[in-house]
């Protein structure tokens, strides 16, 4: 999962694309996918290099926190949560992964069972994925 956003809340824009035009495989890594988040379409840079990005196995979404009401694409904002969560077995992780799935707001996340993380992307805030997480586990703030 990458993320991207033309208002760099999270990370900036500029590093992701170099990471594309310069040899990341995404062929390699099935969906990369890379969450690009704009007020609107005319505030949202490098959509002249969406195509060749694309082309290199990056599956470009754009998400937009303000857009015409003609707009059929994601809306909201891209945020980007990590939590240490207490996973103790494979058993806590599959009750955690469950859980997930049923968040709203929720396109994608990743589970590091070893490190004892949850990074979580979406339409979500800080908060409300600490407080959802926290209904079936001991979690904690990281970002």
């Amino acid at each position: 999962m990458l993320k991207g956003s033309g208002q760099s809340s999270f990370v900036s824009s500029s590093p992701i694309r170099s990471l594309i035009e310069t040899g990341f495989n995404a062929d390699e890594r099935p969906n990369v996918r890379l969450y690009f988040g704009a007020k609107n379409l005319n505030r949202m840079a490098y959509q002249d290099r969406f195509k060749v990005w694309e082309s290199s196995g990056v599956r470009i979404v754009p998400v937009l926190s303000q857009p015409h009401d003609s707009w059929t694409g994601e809306r909201g904002f891209v945020q980007v949560v990590v939590l240490r969560v207490s996973l103790h077995c494979r058993g806590c992780e599959r009750k955690m992964r469950k859980h997930i799935f049923k968040m709203e707001g929720v396109t994608s996340f990743n589970i590091d069972f070893a490190a004892k993380k949850l990074t979580v992307v979406g339409n979500v805030t800080p908060l409300s994925v600490l407080a959802s997480v926290s209904k079936v586990k001991k979690a904690q703030l990281l970002t």
